[in-house]
């Protein structure tokens, strides 16, 4: 049986070889696009050069101080409707784990230190969780943030290990936590 190839053939040949090489470059865009953000958000987390981070006292917070722990870090603001659910969940977390080495962070998205008291302070008491202030939005940024709120975990060596876009479903994230906690 002798194969010959028309015209036809040639141009559907053509066609599928074009359509593998764009979804090759498509998939590489992907990938580093993806290695991009997380480098980003681990070196906004671990490099306090490029961002003024504060506590609520004004005091700097440099997140180089928290490498060699679990660092559980979640963008919040009062305009934010969920927010307020979401930061009682990080606080009950932090409370039902037991030795785990844990830093949960929660990362204010540019509001004035006053408005982001105010809104706290209606919330309650929020055992565990480090309030952060930061003024210029850097953090939410450089996570490549679309939803709010925006949690990520990293490891102890700062990268990123776990990152939810909106609400966190408690289980889930313990369960993410704990993992990480044998892994390391």
């Amino acid at each position: 049986m002798s194969l010959s190839l028309n015209k036809r053939n040639y141009i559907t040949i053509f066609f599928l070889v074009l359509l593998l090489v764009i979804l090759g470059f498509g998939a590489q865009y992907l990938i580093k696009t993806n290695n991009q953000t997380q480098s980003q958000a681990g070196e906004a987390l671990i490099a306090p050069s490029k961002a003024a981070y504060t506590d609520l006292n004004g005091n700097n917070k440099v997140f180089n101080d928290y490498i060699g722990e679990i660092i559980v870090a979640n963008s919040w603001a009062s305009w934010s409707p969920s927010s307020a659910n979401e930061l009682k969940k990080l606080s009950d977390i932090n409370n039902n784990l037991q030795g785990v080495k844990l830093s949960i962070l929660a990362i204010n998205r540019a509001e004035d230190p006053a408005i982001a008291q105010r809104y706290l302070g209606s919330l309650g008491d929020l055992n565990g969780v480090e309030l952060i202030l930061d003024p210029e939005d850097n953090y939410y940024r450089s996570i490549g943030g679309y939803a709010m709120p925006e949690t990520v975990v990293y490891s102890k060596d700062g990268s990123i290990y776990y990152h939810v876009r909106g609400e966190i479903d408690p289980e889930i994230l313990t369960q993410k936590i704990n993992e990480l906690s044998r892994i390391e």
